[in-house]
């Protein structure tokens, strides 16, 4: 069983994983969500089908999703979006093609604040400028999402 972490963005997805026993969160891909001119139109699809797909061959037990609340702690725009894409196009997606065949994995939203800019940091530190960040940002911070989750998560239990 495995934790799946999401830094949900327009353009990309940055997914993180921490299998048992849940101490650590590893970056692991980062899947395009936006179509160009030139791209397939159902792109955002193709992304969920493949997260769901990895939610699958992992057995992802629970799913952390950024929530990026204004640093004032205010629900932003971003939250409606976010919040939209998990009711209207996520969650009914992975109920169809998971339901027949695997638990459902529980969705909680996680306050993702400052997360991509802690994200960038540790990506300087190891030599990765900012044209290289670009490659790895979003799974880096989908990993610091799903650190912040385990720690919430291990504190309260």
């Amino acid at each position: 069983m495995t934790y799946l972490g999401i830094d949900y963005g327009q353009a990309r997805i940055g997914l993180a994983i921490s299998p048992e026993p849940y101490i650590v969160a590893l970056p692991y891909k980062t899947i395009a969500n936006k179509s160009n001119e030139n791209a397939d139109e159902n792109v955002g699809q193709k992304a969920i089908l493949e997260i769901i797909q990895i939610i699958n061959q992992l057995q992802v037990k629970k799913i952390f999703i950024g929530k990026p609340i204004s640093l004032d702690g205010k629900n932003s725009l971003a939250v409606k979006r976010i919040e939209d894409w998990i009711n209207q196009e996520f969650q009914p997606l992975l109920e169809k093609r998971l339901s027949k065949n695997h638990l459902l994995p529980k969705i909680h939203l996680i306050d993702e604040r400052m997360t991509t800019v802690l994200a960038s940091k540790n990506l300087a530190k190891v030599g990765k400028n900012a044209q290289k960040q670009k490659l790895y940002i979003d799974q880096v911070a989908a990993a610091e999402i799903l650190d912040f989750a385990i720690s919430k998560f291990a504190s309260s239990s």
